[in-house]
């Protein structure tokens, strides 16, 4: 399952970055999108002055009968939330991601200022490349047909993540090569 939709908003409330990741997140206007990012804020500190058993870190997860809402806000007060379709998993671990693409393509930039809109487009590469992999199939990789005794390999997005060798042995030999990053988007 793919994310919808991510904003992140700065620790004054206001929308520092929002992009849609899915055909199926609703075509909002600009003025909505910041709407959305502020009022979001707003319910955030709310939530966090209302819980009853001391002070909250505020709204975590919020889940409807067809979208959740998750939320990530790093210590610096800077929030990372997504939407996605209901029963997606591990979607505080893409949060997590986008702060690591974040904190490597937004804060070492150094004509980015802090609390400022978003506009770097390595950000926005590294961004989409994360939640694609994150959330697409493992790709079934298998050689050419006419090469008898070839084995099919299995390759998941993370294994390209982390350096894996695409090897294929026929006729008794073996070849192997690095597996680029947009080898496994097809």
């Amino acid at each position: 399952m793919t994310v919808h939709s991510l904003y992140i908003v700065n620790k004054a409330g206001g929308l520092i970055y929002q992009k849609d990741f899915s055909a199926a997140a609703p075509k909002l206007e600009l003025n909505d999108h910041l709407r959305l990012g502020s009022t979001f804020h707003g319910l955030h500190a709310i939530t966090s002055s209302l819980s009853p058993c001391g002070p909250s870190s505020g709204i975590k997860v919020l889940e409807t009968d067809t979208l959740i809402l998750e939320c990530f806000q790093t210590p610096t007060g800077i929030k990372f939330f997504a939407t996605a379709p209901k029963g997606t998993t591990n979607l505080a671990e893409k949060l997590k991601g986008v702060y690591d693409r974040y904190a490597d393509f937004v804060l070492k930039n150094p004509f980015y200022e802090l609390e400022q809109p978003i506009r770097c487009e390595l950000f926005d590469q590294a961004l989409s490349a994360w939640l694609v992999e994150r959330s697409a199939p493992p790709v079934r990789l298998s050689p050419m047909r006419t090469a008898p005794g070839a084995v099919p390999w299995t390759l998941g997005p993370q294994d390209a993540e982390h350096g894996a060798m695409l090897c294929v042995s026929w006729h008794g030999r073996t070849g192997c090569s690095p597996t680029p990053r947009n080898a496994l988007q097809m």
